[in-house]
């Protein structure tokens, strides 16, 4: 008998370690992810692009705050939000406090479903239910984010195109809305990006591939998203459980190929998923995969 009672005892003590860990320890782990991206021609110097996105942001989250504002530090030559920058109501203002010394460097955005409407409580076992109804909170004030980024020069590219000059460098973006939510209407964007330009850089919060490869199809040489929180929840030696959207288990984050390299295309294209920043206020848990922000150094390719 009393063997029958350990195994039960010793599962709830692993288990309630395993949440306090990733609760109170791991959610609030900040980190620096950095990686280098061979997609400018021959001989460029390096350009270097922060990408944050899926803060979450709470009004009480001083800490979040406070690491994302030491960020400048970095000196980036362009920042990039890719979305999902709130999670409550009173959360506006402390975002863009956190951003402020971000924002006085070139930057572009997308939005993400959390900057429209609120999250709520749900069974999180709904993100194993591929086609599980998805049920809207309450709309948040995302306008008066948007203004304050679009005040400070930052560059909207929901179902947009844009260009910046960089560090001497001719930059075009083309950006959607979430396609998370189905918000996302390429065809105001469609069309080869520029050939001219010294880079192509296509946004969007979900990593969808329909979205994906209608960027790739446009010759983009770099694509930008966040949403899947790196899956959030990974299994060591497994990876992520879910991804949230229609991206492969494979890359849910960080650094990889979308499209090989043709003629045509010679740098391919790359995408980068960010892990983010947050968590739901409803599922406050990361476990191998600290919330993080990503410093991308654009280098010269080969030939």
């Amino acid at each position: 008998m009393r063997w029958y009672t350990a195994v039960p005892t010793a599962a709830v003590a692993t288990g309630a370690a395993v949440t306090g860990y990733a609760s109170l320890y791991e959610r609030t782990r900040w980190t620096l992810r950095r990686f280098d991206v061979p997609v400018l021609a021959p001989g460029s110097a390096p350009l270097t692009i922060l990408q944050l996105s899926d803060l979450h942001m709470t009004a009480g989250q001083t800490s979040k705050q406070e690491w994302v504002r030491g960020l400048a530090e970095l000196e980036p030559d362009l920042v990039i939000d890719t979305g999902d920058n709130l999670a409550g109501f009173d959360a506006v203002g402390p975002t863009l406090r956190a951003l402020e010394p971000l924002l006085a460097r070139p930057g572009a955005f997308v939005m993400g479903s959390n900057d429209y409407y609120a999250p709520r409580p749900k069974n999180p076992l709904k993100y194993f239910w591929k086609n599980h109804k998805r049920v809207l909170g309450t709309k948040l004030p995302w306008g008066g984010l948007r203004d304050g980024m679009l005040e400070r020069g930052w560059i909207d590219l929901t179902n947009a195109r844009g260009e910046l000059t960089v560090d001497g460098r001719r930059i075009v973006f083309a950006g959607v809305d979430d396609p998370h939510l189905k918000f996302d209407r390429y065809d105001r964007v469609a069309g080869p990006a520029d050939a001219g330009a010294d880079l192509r850089i296509g946004l969007s919060h979900s990593p969808e591939p329909r979205v994906l490869d209608r960027f790739t199809a446009d010759r983009y040489d770099l694509l930008l998203c966040g949403h899947t929180h790196g899956g959030q929840l990974r299994v060591p030696f497994y990876g992520a459980l879910v991804t949230n959207c229609g991206i492969d288990r494979a890359r849910a984050r960080w650094l990889h190929r979308w499209a090989e390299p043709t003629p045509e295309q010679p740098t391919g294209t790359w995408l980068h998923v960010s892990a983010g920043l947050g968590t739901s206020p409803y599922a406050p848990v990361r476990f191998a995969c600290p919330p993080e922000a990503t410093l991308l150094t654009l280098t010269a390719r080969e030939g």
